[in-house]
């Protein structure tokens, strides 16, 4: 066994297709019924909400100033 690599639980290979799985599952089951109108909105719920973190997080860690690049370019060529 590989005492090195990453727990299979932090693995995002094996979470998708689990999470899938039990989706499926229920849904056949009829446990969860849901409908395409239904799953298209919450997906597009997820994906808005994803890029919303994701530009947060990026902005809270990045390390350098924003800027419009215009005094960047100018100062390139003064230099």
């Amino acid at each position: 066994m590989n005492e090195n690599g990453k727990a299979w639980y932090l693995s995002k290979g094996f979470i998708g297709p689990l999470v899938t799985s039990i989706l499926f599952g229920l849904r056949s089951l009829g446990i969860v019924d849901v409908d395409t109108d239904t799953t298209l909105g919450l997906l597009y719920q997820i994906v808005e909400f994803v890029g919303l973190i994701t530009g947060m997080v990026g902005r809270a860690l990045a390390r350098d100033k924003l800027t419009l690049g215009l005094q960047s370019s100018e100062t390139k060529r003064a230099g």
